[in-house]
């Protein structure tokens, strides 16, 4: 079982980068929070980075205000999502 405060933890971080991006006007920065958060030498909570960063995507979609089953194309840029809300 994971430690609750490492949890906390990550969603904090991805609502506060979520807030800068869209404070500052850089939807194009929301893509790159995944990958800031778990980069690719660092340690991953799940059996891999890549459904780590799949779950971040997730998180910052019910950020902006979806949800997961509002995902249509796994392709579509998280900025998209944020130009939607605008």
């Amino acid at each position: 079982m994971r430690n609750s405060n490492e949890v906390d933890r990550v969603k904090m971080r991805v609502m506060s980068q979520v807030a800068e991006a869209l404070y500052n006007g850089d939807f194009s920065e929301l893509d790159r929070i995944p990958i800031k958060i778990r980069p690719k030498n660092g340690s991953f909570s799940r059996c891999c980075i890549y459904k780590d960063r799949a779950v971040l995507k997730y998180r910052v979609m019910a950020a902006l205000g979806y949800a997961t089953e509002d995902e249509t194309d796994e392709l579509k840029p998280l900025k998209e999502y944020a130009q939607e809300i605008e």
